[in-house]
């Protein structure tokens, strides 16, 4: 049994494109959380998502089935949604369940980002 401890953070990134940090076990539990948080910002004119998963470890199949809903959704009213940063199980989850087909996905939060328009400048010294 999957233990269902989830974190739920986001942001918004230059009034267009919202950044939903999923972190930890992604179960059903966790669905009226991101429901909501989706429900809020897409009311505002915010239809551009991105799932950043760099810390999440598990996603069950009723979330991602929401996911794919939800981008049919955003099709529709010109938005989109990608994912960022998938490692391990949900990476192998992804892989299995073919979503490339359905859900783009970036190596990081700055590829996901620049797909929006978003240019992120990260410096390294």
């Amino acid at each position: 049994m999957i233990d269902c401890s989830f974190e739920i953070n986001y942001l918004v990134k230059e009034d267009s494109v919202i950044v939903l940090y999923l972190k930890k076990n992604i179960c059903l539990e966790s669905l009226p959380k991101i429901k909501d948080i989706m429900l809020e910002y897409l009311s505002k004119g915010i239809n551009n998502i991105i799932i950043n998963l760099c810390e999440c470890s598990f996603i069950e199949r009723d979330i991602w089935n929401y996911l794919i809903d939800l981008k049919k959704e955003l099709y529709d009213c010109c938005g989109d949604i990608v994912l960022s940063n998938l490692d391990g199980n949900v990476k192998l989850d992804y892989d299995l369940m073919e979503l490339s087909n359905t859900i783009e996905s970036f190596e990081s939060l700055n590829d996901a980002l620049y797909n929006f328009g978003i240019f992120n400048q990260t410096r390294f010294a």
